[in-house]
This record gives structure tokens, sequence and C-alpha cells, in this order.
């Protein structure tokens, strides 16, 4: 009830492609931070939990990190914590041992689908930044592509404000002052190289942050970004004239178009003005 009561607080002011389906991209750590979440909250809720404290915490430092810094590493390291494989890309020979190491995949889609997402939501293999290799070629070889609609998306978004505050609080977002942005530019030259991205404020530069926050004076919210040499996607949580706002936008075959998706919420931030 309580779910239906938040979903209908929210109505659909414009929509394209809804049940359309995308390559998720890295926003495919939602969906994995938001199961793993799930699954926390029932071992700590346990007198019997198997796992150790140290473990606990680890699980919500990658959480956060394959969040907030978009961190692929840490992304896999959740993946096969939900099904119980260690942490390689060895091929494996062994019919058998690849068949149960693909049924324990397969147990990420079910747990999304017996909760009312799409019927073919696949989001079982990790996230890669050219190709998979080792095991993963051979899970998604079985398996397919991932892939998500924008309704399932949104479901999702939705779930995590009213269930997951540890992947809410992941995804929260304060855009700074280009003052600030100077000074914090200045702090941080010597640690970060030239040669890599800080995904972290990438998210915020070169997506939809930016743009809500010079258009709407949005300067807090909650996002994640994906992105890859096909797609470029966006979803955000924010609020503006005291109204909750969800945003989700998947684009595929634009990715070669840095601007595409601020020059899409730039038409939605003046639809909403």
């Amino acid at each position: 009830m309580a779910e239906k009561l938040f979903e209908n607080k929210y109505k659909i002011e414009l929509e394209h492609n809804l049940d359309a389906y995308f390559h998720p991209a890295s926003l495919l750590k939602l969906f994995i931070g938001f199961i793993c979440e799930d699954k926390l909250k029932a071992y700590e809720d346990s007198e019997l939990s198997k796992y150790s404290e140290n473990t606990l915490d680890e699980l919500k430092r990658a959480i956060r990190a394959s969040i907030k810094e978009s961190d692929k590493d840490a992304l896999a390291y959740l993946i096969d914590f939900l099904a119980m494989q260690p942490y390689d890309y060895n091929l494996i020979q062994d019919e058998f041992l690849l068949n149960k190491l693909i049924s324990e995949r397969i147990k990420i889609n079910e747990f999304f689908k017996i909760k009312g997402f799409s019927k073919d939501i696949n989001i079982a293999n990790k996230c890669f930044s050219f190709d998979y290799y080792g095991k993963e070629k051979q899970i998604i070889e079985s398996l397919g592509a991932n892939q998500i609609s924008n309704r399932d998306l949104i479901k999702l978004l939705i779930k995590i404000q009213l269930e997951s505050p540890l992947v809410l609080g992941s995804m929260y977002r304060l855009i700074r002052t280009k003052a600030r942005e100077e000074i914090a530019d200045q702090e941080n030259t010597q640690n970060i190289s030239s040669s890599i991205i800080d995904t972290n404020q990438y998210q915020v530069e070169a997506f939809s942050p930016r743009v809500l926050a010079n258009n709407l004076g949005v300067n807090e919210l909650y996002s994640k970004a994906g992105w890859n040499s096909r797609v470029r996607h966006d979803s955000v949580i924010f609020k503006f004239k005291n109204k909750d706002f969800i945003l989700s936008i998947l684009s595929k075959n634009l990715s070669y178009d840095e601007g595409i998706i601020q020059k899409l919420v730039l038409e939605i931030s003046q639809f909403l003005r």
C-alpha cells in the first residue's frame, strides 16, 4: 500500500519509448546496489548472520563506490557476492560448474521479476570497458546482453527512494558554485592524473545535474549516469517547486555526442519552468 501511494504521487509529465529496451551501461550499478542492500538488511536483522561485520562493511563500501564513482571493480565484487563465486575471469571447462554459475546469475533477474519489473529485464552480466573475457564471455553467450526499459528504471528509482537509503545516499550530488569548483580544482590538481576522468564530477558536469542547477536552481539531487561506446543514459531524483521529480533518459547510438543528455534536459527544464 505504501508503495502504491508513493507511486501515485508521481504522474508521467513527459514520456517516450517507456517500454523499449536499452543496454543499461553503468545504470546496472543501481539495480545491483538495490538487491545487495536488500540482502544486507536481511543479514543484519538476523541473529544468525553468516557474514562478519568486516564483510558487511566491505559490501557497503562497494555499493557506495560502484554508484558514486561508477567503480566497475566494486560492481564485479557485488555480482560475485550475489552469485557466491570467486572474483576471476577464468574460462570454466566443467559444464556442470558453468551451468551452476549461470543459474545463480539468473536469480538476480528473478529477484526483480518477482518485484514487478519487466519480464525480459536482464542485469546479470558485469560491466566492462570494452569486452567480456573468460567466464564472463561464457555467461553473456548464454544469457544475452544486459537490458532494461525506462519503465524498469523509473520503478527502480521509486523503490530506491522508498527502500534503499544506502543506494540513495550514494547517488547524492551537491552541485557546487563556479567559485567553489575553482577552489576544489586547485586542491585536487596534484591528486588526480590528467589522464583519469573524475567520474563522480563527470556525472555532474556532462549530464543532467549541471543543467538542472543552472536552469532550475536545483543544487541538491540524487543521480547516476551510465555511458559506453554505444549508449548514454542518466537517472535523476530531484525536487523543484516543492514537487518530487524523477528523470529517466536512456539513449543509444548517440554516445559520440557528449552533450546529448544536456540538450534533452535543457528542453525538459524549459517545460517545467
